[in-house]
């Protein structure tokens, strides 16, 4: 089984829409902070993953995957929202 891992950027506007409804997006910023809690979570199972005595690929797969997309849309959010530094400063640890 193959595992896509790249990332097509055209379709992040969307992926943004998934991950937080309309409703309850008040800025980018709050968009990036989701994304950043995402990333953080992601980052903590990989490692997780990595450490056990027999990782699951094709779970390890999906997750780096999944922490390519959201890295993705934090850059994309960098780009094109109106994102300062320092909205993003007290989030990325």
């Amino acid at each position: 089984m193959s595992v896509d891992t790249t990332t097509n950027t055209k379709h992040i506007p969307t992926v943004i829409d998934r991950l937080m409804p309309r409703s309850s997006l008040d800025s980018s910023s709050a968009i990036a902070a989701k994304v950043i809690e995402d990333i953080h979570f992601l980052q903590d199972r990989i490692e997780r993953i990595k450490k056990l005595q027999t990782p699951n690929s094709t779970v390890l797969k999906t997750y780096q995957s999944m922490l390519e997309s959201r890295e993705a849309v934090l850059e994309w959010l960098r780009e094109n929202g109106d994102l300062e530094e320092e909205d993003l400063s007290h989030h990325v640890g």
